[in-house]
């Protein structure tokens, strides 16, 4: 004969106070690590490969001396610099990151993409665009330009890897805290 026991606790969830700011901070914290890290490989948010850059774009970031002329979004590392602006803390438990504010306005063209192609025209009049480089790397100076248009390159979020972390962060003190109730 097999005799089993049911135990269980009620717990008044009135008592226990949730502080996930530690949690949450932690979370920020490995998110821009990630951010990062992918970003030097040229990922985008879904850890694929982001899309190729075209030989003009190759050829201009050579031309500059830029380090991975091949890796989107890597010129000068400054799209890399995304930091934490708010922490979070006991009475508001949100972390706001955000991407570097000098190419906020580049940044949403990369996420989004742009709708086809589109002009563009040097600032001062009578002026010239240049350097411009073809597909095959030549070097031309010219008035107007018709820009193919951007592909969409989804490089600033949260992975699915970050993701599935975040919640372990979480569970992790929810069990803590139920442990000690």
């Amino acid at each position: 004969m097999r005799v089993t026991f049911d135990i269980a606790k009620k717990f008044d969830l009135k008592k226990i106070k949730f502080d996930f700011s530690k949690q949450i901070n932690l979370m920020a914290d490995s998110i821009v690590k990630d951010h990062k890290t992918r970003l030097q490989f040229g990922q985008g948010v879904n850890e694929k490969p982001m899309a190729r850059l075209k030989g003009s774009t190759i050829a201009s970031k050579r031309f500059k001396n830029l380090p991975k002329p091949r890796v989107p979004l890597y010129g000068k590392g400054v799209m890399l610099n995304v930091y934490v602006k708010k922490r979070a803390t006991r009475s508001v438990p949100q972390a706001i990151i955000i991407p570097p504010l000098k190419r906020k306005e580049v940044a949403k063209y990369h996420q989004f993409g742009t709708t086809g192609p589109y002009s563009i025209r040097p600032k001062k009049e009578n002026g010239k665009l240049g350097p411009i480089f073809t597909n095959r790397g030549q070097m031309t100076f010219r008035k107007e330009v018709l820009h193919p248009g951007i592909a969409k390159r989804e490089w600033f979020g949260i992975t699915k890897k970050q993701e599935k972390r975040g919640f372990r962060f979480i569970s992790l003190e929810i069990d803590r805290i139920l442990n000690r109730a």
